[in-house]
């Protein structure tokens, strides 16, 4: 494969870093990626105990030639959020020694692990988000419970590691495995590792944050989905949640000195909001915004995704979208380099 203009001379360092965790019951067999856009190329089967073999399996191994190669061959370049910012190799090389004898040697099979492992095994929430699930999804099998925390537990010793993601599937303290691990973790002894807690912060009230007391040192960063500033528009999009409660924790939150990302999956439903959720985010002192566009994740029809989809030319709120981005340019924000914030500078 040639590669493409967007990629010549560019380098991602995920497939040699990142490593994702998946439940194969309910991700079509899938069990380990490297990221979200790579799904028809997972790493292979992890079992709980072969984390190994899957980091440096046939597929891991194409994945890593691809970037190397600059073909990109096993990467969705279409929904690739990251592609837009990635450096170049020249960067990669002046900057890593490591990352210097992979390029020039073309090492596909490493000698280190995973520096960055994400657990998205556990679906459960306490919301039931249109963008993500159709019903509620809370595991409360005693034995499934204590079987997750104990290969938390295995993971979190992974040599080498140096965050550990909580979660990409579900909620961090909806899941009652999740939850308990992390109240049950001794930071002191893991004090090389950074956490960065992902949740919709409904449940991430006082009382739990301080439940959380041996590892405020680990946390790297809360990530809080809301995709809302108003409470009529958060009652569609996080179904199940409590605004009031929401706002509650994000007051306490404020008066906490720790690194917050605000998250934003935008769609129909939101856009308009856009303008106002720069301010929620700045009334409770996040430290930037991640705007993202909604994704499909097998949870709506083609007819339901296209009228949610509205920044796509075809749909009737199109031009109105556009009005809202150009607005959003003239406002001052920390952003994460997103689609949609590219989708702003571009205007």
């Amino acid at each position: 494969m040639q590669p493409n203009k967007e990629i010549k001379n560019k380098f991602c360092t995920a497939p040699f870093v990142n490593l994702e965790l998946k439940n194969p019951n309910v991700w079509s067999g899938i069990s380990s990626l490297v990221c979200c856009y790579t799904p028809h190329k997972p790493l292979g089967d992890y079992d709980g105990t072969n984390l190994y073999d899957v980091w440096n399996s046939k597929n891991a191994q194409e994945l890593r030639q691809g970037i190397l190669d600059g073909s990109f061959s096993a990467c969705d370049l279409d929904k690739c959020q990251i592609i837009h910012d990635l450096p170049t190799i020249k960067q990669v090389q002046d900057t890593s020694y490591y990352y210097k004898q992979v390029i020039q040697h073309n090492i596909t099979v490493l000698m280190r692990g995973p520096e960055e492992i994400q657990d998205s095994y556990d679906l459960s929430c306490n919301l039931t988000c249109p963008s993500c699930r159709t019903e509620k999804i809370m595991d409360k099998d005693p034995e499934k419970i204590r079987q997750q925390k104990e290969r938390l537990h295995r993971i979190i010793r992974t040599p080498g590691l140096k965050r550990f993601v909580i979660t990409g599937s579900g909620d961090a303290f909806g899941s009652k495995a999740y939850r308990e691990f992390l109240e049950e973790l001794d930071g002191n002894k893991f004090n090389k590792i950074k956490l960065e807690i992902r949740t919709n912060g409904v449940l991430l009230t006082k009382k739990q944050w301080n439940k959380l007391a041996r590892i405020h040192n680990n946390i790297e960063i809360l990530v809080i989905s809301v995709d809302a500033a108003t409470e009529k528009t958060y009652n569609i999009v996080r179904r199940g949640g409590n605004w009031t409660l929401l706002l509650k924790n994000l007051r306490y939150l404020k008066t906490l000195d720790i690194n917050t990302r605000l998250d934003i999956v935008v769609q129909q439903h939101n856009y308009k909001e856009l303008p106002k959720i720069v301010k929620l985010a700045e009334r409770y002192n996040f430290n930037n915004i991640n705007f993202t566009l909604l994704t499909n994740w097998g949870t709506f029809t083609e007819k339901q995704l296209a009228h949610l989809q509205v920044w796509k030319p075809e749909h009737p709120e199109y031009n109105n979208f556009i009005k809202v981005l150009k607005k959003m340019k003239t406002i001052e924000y920390s952003g994460a380099n997103s689609d949609v914030d590219d989708m702003i500078a571009s205007i």
